[in-house]
This record gives structure tokens, sequence and C-alpha cells, in this order.
């Protein structure tokens, strides 16, 4: 079957909500410096900064180092794990998993990262374990963390459904994406999902022409009225690239995306609604408020970080991106070798307590 692809969509990625890392540079190393600065550091704090740090290298485009700095994280957690609070350590070893999952299948091993998230699905099952590259999670482990009151269900069905979505869209496999993310809806209904990248699928493939939650949808839970303003934006894109105008109200959308109805939502999720929109105003001929969405994407600190939407932004403003200098290698590498040194406290500490 032909798909209608939504061409305003190609560059802002998904609109669904999620928690995302979108500050800039220089904030998330302030945060990885603030966290290996702390009197009495934990486990817990030399893990966020060497997940922070590699995030760092993953956008300023140093995969390699990226993925070598997760792999030292999950050594460290596992062989922490081994002698001393298994639990507690196997969760910064599967975030570790994640993070490199994210890397395979944003980079160029997608097969490889789909086949680690089949795994992470087992994860939803209670009684099953899962076995990654480089991480066996038994059953037993699973369930001892189930005790403890992590919520690894929750954790790996989230993953699941955001990553095999964000991968198949990226890598344009759009018949894979429509197949999967059926399967995903059936497996978890909205009433048992508050992420919905899997429910967003049939409006970015142009599939489904109903906007969801019908004309009453502000009456929403605030999760659903998120997805009602996505399923409408990707519907006003879809009539502009095949009428060339449009019968929705637009000003309605730009009162929803910038006003209460995305009040509730993660400030990246915002700015890229009002981008994802503002493009099919451009398309529209509407330049002056296509213009002042542009303007509000740029301008929002809050999303510094968000490299790929601030660039389009720039570009359909015919600007180039702030010139403002990001964070020195020479702070990076200081950085990169005091986590370096963090993870080795941790393992000879047995995940306690690590002196900075």
């Amino acid at each position: 079957m032909t798909m209608n692809i939504i061409s305003a969509t190609r560059w802002t990625g998904p609109l669904s909500d999620e928690v995302r890392t979108t500050v800039d540079d220089h904030q998330v190393l302030t945060d990885v410096e603030h966290l290996l600065d702390k009197p009495e550091r934990t486990a817990d704090d030399v893990f966020t900064a060497a997940n922070l740090l590699a995030l760092i290298l993953f956008r300023r485009r140093r995969g390699v180092e990226a993925e070598a700095l997760c792999r030292e994280e999950r050594a460290a957690a596992i062989e922490a794990g081994a002698v001393d609070d298994r639990v507690h350590l196997a969760r910064f070893a599967l975030q570790a998993q994640v993070n490199l999952i994210r890397l395979w299948g944003y980079g160029d091993r997608a097969d490889h990262a789909l086949a680690e998230l089949e795994q992470m699905e087992r994860l939803t099952t209670p009684g099953l374990g899962a076995r990654f590259d480089g991480l066996d999670l038994g059953a037993d482990t699973a369930e001892a963390m189930r005790e403890a009151g992590v919520p690894l269900s929750t954790f790996a069905k989230n993953a699941v459904i955001v990553e095999v979505c964000k991968i198949l869209w990226r890598h344009r496999r759009y018949e894979a994406l429509s197949e999967h993310a059926e399967r995903l809806r059936a497996k978890w209904p909205l009433r048992r999902s508050t992420l919905h990248h899997a429910h967003e699928v049939p409006w970015m493939l142009g599939r489904e022409t109903t906007a969801f939650g019908g004309e009453h949808w502000q009456r929403l839970r605030k999760d659903l009225r998120t997805l009602a303003v996505v399923s409408r934006l990707h519907m006003l894109a879809a009539e502009v690239d095949r009428e060339g105008r449009a019968g929705q109200d637009a000003d309605e959308l730009v009162e929803s995306v910038t006003g209460a109805d995305l009040a509730h939502a993660q400030p990246g999720t915002r700015m890229k609604c009002e981008a994802h929109l503002a493009d099919t105003l451009l398309r529209m001929g509407s330049q002056e408020e296509a213009d002042r969405l542009l303007e509000r994407v740029v301008a929002n600190r809050e999303t510094a970080g968000d490299g790929q939407v601030r660039r389009g932004a720039f570009e359909r403003l015919g600007r180039k991106p702030d010139s403002a200098p990001g964070p020195s290698n020479d702070v990076i590498e200081e950085l990169r070798l005091r986590v370096g040194l963090g993870l080795a406290d941790v393992k000879r500490s047995r995940g306690r307590l690590v002196p900075p």
C-alpha cells in the first residue's frame, strides 16, 4: 500500500510527549560537574554523570567514544552488582544498555538495536529475563528488581514503545513501522500507557484521517490532549501536502501549541510541535505566522540542546544558527577522566558512597 509520508515531520521527528534532555551542552556539563563534586556523592551520582556525558559525546558526533563510555558504565554496574546489591546496580546496567540501543539504532546498526529491543520487551512480562549483547539479566534478578520496587515492566515498556518507533522512522522503514506500531498499540492500548508514539504512527504515515478525541478532545486527560493536538498537526500537514491548502483552522492549532493545550507537555515536545506547525504554515504561504513560531523555537533556551530542530528552524528563517562556541574538548576530556575514575571507585566501593 502506498503511504502519504508527511514531509514536515521528516525533520522534526515524532511529536509524542516524552522526557528529553534538551538543555544545551554547557548546562549538561555543568550538571555533570555538580554530580561529581558532591561531598558525599553516591553511585547514583556517578552513573547519572556518565549518562549525561555520553549524551554530550553523542551530540558532538563522537559515537565511538559514547559507546565506549556506556560499556564502561555497564561493566561497573555489573561488577559492583556481582558482589553487593545486584538489584540496585542492575538498574544502572539496564540504563546503559538502553543508551547503547539508542546509539546502535540511530546509527548504522538498526537491526541489532531492534533485536535488543525484542529482549527488552521480555522484561515487561513477570517471570522472564533478557539476554542482551553484553548483559545477561536473568529472570531471578528481574524478579528481585520488581520485588524491590523497581518499575522494571514500565521502564522496559517505555523503552520499547519509544525506541522501536524512533528507529524505524529514522531509517525510513515505514511499512515495518506501521506493522510494529499496530502490534504495540494492541499490546499497550491508551489506558495502559502514557507514551503515545505507536498511536501517533497512523497520522505520521497519513493513514488516519480522523483527528483523535473528536470534537470534545479538550475534555480528555492531559496526555491524551497532547495526542489530540499531535493528530491534528499531522492532519493539517497532510492536507497541505495533498491539496496545497488547508480546510482546518490553522489559527486554532497555533493557539493549541503555544497555549494551555500543551502547557503540561515537556518543553522539547512543545518546541517540536511549534516547529512542525511552522513548517506547515510556510507551505500554506502563512509566512508571518510561521516566522513567529520559528522565532519562539530558536529563542527557547530550555530546548537549546535539540540541535536538529533548532537547525531546521534557523534554516527556515533564512539565518545561520547561533554561533556561540560549545564546550571545549579540554573540558569534555577532563570530565571524561573524572567519570572514568568515578566508575572505578564504584567498583572498588561495591556501589556504596564514593569519595570525590
